[in-house]
């Protein structure tokens, strides 16, 4: 397996990925006090008052009041990505693992998620509005058919042989920034002597 992360955009020109070419795709979403989406808003007051609970193991006295100082005074204080994290699982289980603000052309989210990493990216136990905490949501893996400019064209795995034959299949699109990345790529081979694939942009 060989596994490569593409942060950013892509090339300038219509691009037919490798046949059997399977991604990853990830998608990083900052949460804070600017957050007015319902369950971000709730997932950012929850997880800051678990913050400031389990902050008190390290620190009893409140001296050590960011996450930044908890984590140089008490390195086993990294551990608090985990311990915070159990207080936005609730959160994330009503996305019905289908990864927020990502769309596709209809304006639909539709990138289906198989697991996620949770990050405190700061806070303060004493500043609420200093709380940030960031959320990375995996893909499923899905094929990556071509590429236009930072736009991805993929289709469900499932659908690779009826790719490669010639037949219809049902792709979607998402388009690459800063926030969503190819994770990781895979290529899961086929016989090139005895399939043609289609040129889509003829």
């Amino acid at each position: 397996m060989k596994t490569k992360s593409y942060p950013g955009t892509l090339p300038n020109s219509p691009d037919i990925a490798p046949p059997g070419t399977v991604i990853q795709l990830a998608y990083r979403k900052v949460i804070d006090v600017h957050s007015t989406v319902e369950w971000e808003h709730d997932l950012f007051v929850d997880t800051y008052h678990e913050f400031c609970m389990q902050a008190q193991f390290y620190d009893q006295s409140g001296a050590l009041a960011t996450y930044e100082e908890l984590v140089r005074a008490f390195p086993r204080a990294e551990k608090l990505h985990g311990l915070v994290s159990t207080a936005a699982i609730g959160y994330l289980r009503k996305l019905n693992q289908t990864i927020p603000d990502v769309v596709n052309l209809s304006g639909k989210p539709w990138i289906p998620f198989e697991n996620f990493q949770f990050e405190i990216v700061g806070s303060h136990r004493h500043l609420r509005d200093k709380h940030r905490v960031a959320i990375t949501f995996f893909s499923k893996e899905v094929l990556w058919i071509a590429s236009y400019h930072d736009r991805l064209l993929v289709a469900p795995v499932d659908q690779h042989e009826l790719l490669i034959a010639g037949q219809k299949i049902q792709p979607d699109s998402v388009t690459l920034n800063t926030n969503i990345f190819i994770h990781s790529f895979q290529w899961i081979g086929y016989d090139r002597d005895e399939t043609t694939f289609p040129h889509l942009f003829s």
